[in-house]
């Protein structure tokens, strides 16, 4: 059997590893998730936007392009 404090190092190092990786695997997958959320959103923008254009028909044109 190990000793108390040999155990306690390996367990802490491998605690500090593991929770590195699993910050590391968060940030990646974070940044995959805020993508793909911007891109539904701009989406959804534009729709909404042509529709608001269509309805209000008497904007000049340079006011539609803003």
């Amino acid at each position: 059997a190990l000793e108390v404090s040999t155990s306690l190092a390996w367990f802490a190092l491998v605690t500090v590893t593991s929770t590195w990786l699993l910050a590391l695997a968060y940030r990646n997958t974070k940044f995959q998730l805020k993508h793909r959320v911007a891109v539904r959103r701009e989406d959804a923008v534009a729709r909404e936007m042509s529709r608001k254009l269509a309805d209000e028909k008497k904007m000049s044109r340079k006011e539609k392009d803003e």
